[in-house]
């Protein structure tokens, strides 16, 4: 049975000393893995033909989120920019 596998890992800079959950995989899955099972369950396509666009998936997230907008695999994964800085007025520039 599969199951999520985590360990406490602490927390140094906060007073008193805190923990939080470290997530452990059990075992890394990629893209040849990934494509053999949607292969599977799509029997009408190609492993090497999934392989290629999985793989090319990533460049067309980062052409959007280059562009300036938020990508959104439906109930799964949300990809979209984030900054982090310190401005000293909100006219600041970037």
């Amino acid at each position: 049975m599969d199951r999520i596998q985590w360990r406490p890992e602490m927390n140094g800079l906060t007073t008193p000393v805190s923990y939080r959950p470290r997530f452990v995989p059990s075992k890394v899955v990629g893209i040849d893995e990934l494509a053999a099972e949607l292969a599977a369950d799509y029997p009408g396509c190609d492993v090497e033909f999934i392989k290629t666009i999985i793989s090319n998936l990533p460049n067309k997230i980062q052409a959007h989120l280059l562009g300036g907008r938020q990508v959104t695999l439906k109930e799964a994964f949300t990809f979209t920019n984030s900054f982090t800085g310190k401005m000293d007025s909100p006219n600041d520039p970037l």
